[in-house]
């Protein structure tokens, strides 16, 4: 059985000198699946972590042009904020982009495989994810996600390989803009996905993602030891 998205947030961080970019989100069920991340314009600076009681996915990406993080956790049904922090030693830059997702029909322990990419610094109008490890089970939950110096360098922007776009923000089209998409997997295999488009380009960096879902409980005939039903 598929997970199944119950949230979506995106924030922007707009304020200048920020050292945060916090996400309001309802509450989720206890044993949820939360996965976040951010774009953040320049360098975000030496603080850059992820949210507090999150376990990183891939590394941290801090360049000149740009920053990405990735990360997730189970949810202990209390969380209504998910906090990235930065600045600090390096930080050129404070405008920030974050997202937020909840599912839940995930495994006890969902994460599977993951992958980062990043443009090196040059400027480009399409960038891969980096591809997967195969999948340990053929049904997961794949999320892609990519950070873009300046979104609006970036035109008509799109998911290839089938992948769902959850939406994406920016703070306007002159600063990081971050894009999330989303696809059910029904047979196991390498994972990738290139977030491309027209324009002039820009630095990106981005990741994927796969989690497990838990497998589906049959039901049916059986003996309860005073006869079958």
């Amino acid at each position: 059985m598929a997970l199944s998205r119950v949230q979506s947030v995106f924030r922007e961080e707009t304020t200048g000198g920020a050292i945060s970019n916090a996400v309001t989100i309802a509450a989720p069920a206890s044993g949820s699946l939360i996965v976040t991340a951010l774009g953040g314009d320049k360098d975000i600076g030496a603080d850059f972590a992820v949210p507090s009681g999150f376990t990183l996915l891939g590394s941290l990406y801090r360049q000149s042009n740009v920053s990405f993080g990735m990360a997730y956790k189970i949810s202990n049904g209390t969380e209504t904020t998910v906090s990235w922090v930065y600045g600090g030693v390096g930080a050129t830059g404070a405008n920030s982009e974050a997202w937020v997702g909840v599912y839940t029909g995930g495994t006890g322990t969902p994460l599977d495989v993951s992958a980062q990419n990043d443009s090196a610094g040059a400027a480009v109008t399409s960038l891969g994810t980096g591809t997967t490890a195969t999948t340990a089970q053929a049904d997961e939950l794949a999320l892609v996600m990519m950070a873009v110096d300046t979104l609006g360098n970036v035109t008509a922007p799109t998911w290839d390989n089938s992948f769902t776009t959850l939406g994406s923000a920016w703070n306007g089209s002159t600063n990081v803009g971050l894009a999330v998409g989303e696809k059910d997997l029904s047979a196991t295999g390498t994972v990738t996905a290139t977030y491309s488009g027209g324009g002039a380009g820009d630095q990106m960096a981005g990741g994927v993602v796969t989690f497990k879902a838990a497998a589906v409980v049959a039901t049916g005939a059986g003996w309860s030891g005073a006869g079958w039903w």
